[in-house]
């Protein structure tokens, strides 16, 4: 009972990897958004912001909807047995 099934590992790896992806695609919009203070004459494109808060968007929304599915089958109400009277 304590090993995970095969569903759920791919489940917690896609977890992990959509973090990863989260995270390294926020790093690189916050680089794009503070890079004109560094490098003279660049002016980045805006639709490039638009673009990271779309790919940000689906991937906290899908990390998101997983971990909920996860935690609902935690929250289902357990069935009692019907207790015999004698």
């Amino acid at each position: 009972m304590g090993q995970r099934s095969c569903e759920e590992a791919r489940c917690v790896l896609s977890n992990k990897v959509r973090t990863l992806l989260i995270v390294v695609v926020t790093l690189v919009w916050a680089a794009n958004f503070v890079a004109p203070i560094f490098v003279k004459d660049y002016t980045p494109a805006p639709e490039l912001n638009v673009a990271f808060m779309a790919i940000i968007g689906v991937l906290t929304a899908s990390y998101r909807k997983g971990k909920n599915d996860d935690d609902d089958e935690d929250d289902k109400p357990r069935q009692r047995r019907k207790e015999v009277r004698r």
